[in-house]
C-alpha cells in the first residue's frame, strides 16, 4: 500500500504527464493551426485590399478615359492632328509665346492607338513660356511632351527658344498590322 504522500506525488505526476500530452497533441497543433488561419486571413485581406484598389484604379482610368475620348481622343487621324494644332496655336496665343514653327513627324501605332509626334519652336519671355508649358500640361487633351529644350536666345535676357517634340493620340479602332522585316 502506498502512503497518502505517495498517492499525492503520483497523483501530481499523473496530472503533469497530462498536462505535458495535452500539450504536445492537442493544444499546441491548435495554437499553431489558429496561427496560421490568422496569417491566411491576414493574407487574404491583403489581397482583397488590393483587388479592391485595382477595381477603384479600373473605374478611375474608365472614367479618365471616357473623359479623353469626349474631349478629344478622335478616330480620325486628321482629326486628332486638327486638335492638337488648333489647341497649341491657342496656348501660345493666350500665354504671348510666338510659335514659330510646327512640323508633323514620324507616327507609331501600338494597338487599336497611334501616337502622333510633332516638332515644334517657340519664342518668348521665360512667363510665357511656364504659361504655355502649364497649358499643355493641364490640357484635356490626350498631349504628351517628350522631348523639351529651352535656351536663351541672348545671353542675361529673358527671351527664350523652346524646342519641343509633343505627342497626341488618336484611336483607330484597327489592331496594328505587322510590318515586312519586324518595324
Amino acid at each position: 500500500m502506498l502512503s497518502k504522500r505517495e498517492r499525492t506525488l503520483g497523483l501530481l505526476a499523473a496530472v503533469a504527464l497530462g498536462v505535458l500530452v495535452l500539450n504536445a497533441y492537442a493544444l499546441q497543433p491548435w495554437i499553431e493551426h489558429s496561427r496560421a488561419l490568422s496569417d491566411k486571413a491576414e493574407a487574404l485581406s491583403l489581397e482583397l485590399d488590393g483587388a479592391v484598389n485595382q477595381i477603384d484604379a479600373k473605374k478611375s482610368a474608365t472614367r479618365r478615359w471616357r473623359e479623353m475620348t469626349s474631349a478629344g481622343m478622335h478616330v480620325s487621324r486628321s482629326e486628332a492632328e486638327s486638335q492638337l494644332l488648333h489647341a497649341m496655336r491657342g496656348w501660345s496665343s493666350s500665354a504671348r509665346l510666338n510659335l514659330v514653327s510646327i512640323k508633323p513627324e514620324r507616327s507609331y501605332q501600338t494597338g487599336e492607338m497611334t501616337e502622333l509626334v510633332y516638332h515644334a519652336s517657340a519664342s518668348g519671355r521665360m512667363d510665357a513660356v511656364a504659361r504655355f508649358l502649364y497649358a499643355m500640361e493641364t490640357a484635356d487633351l490626350p498631349v504628351h511632351i517628350r522631348q523639351m529644350q529651352i535656351s536663351t536666345a541672348k545671353a542675361g535676357s529673358d527671351e527664350l527658344t523652346l524646342d519641343l517634340r509633343v505627342s497626341t493620340l488618336c484611336h483607330t479602332g484597327e489592331p496594328a498590322k505587322p510590318t515586312k522585316g519586324g518595324k
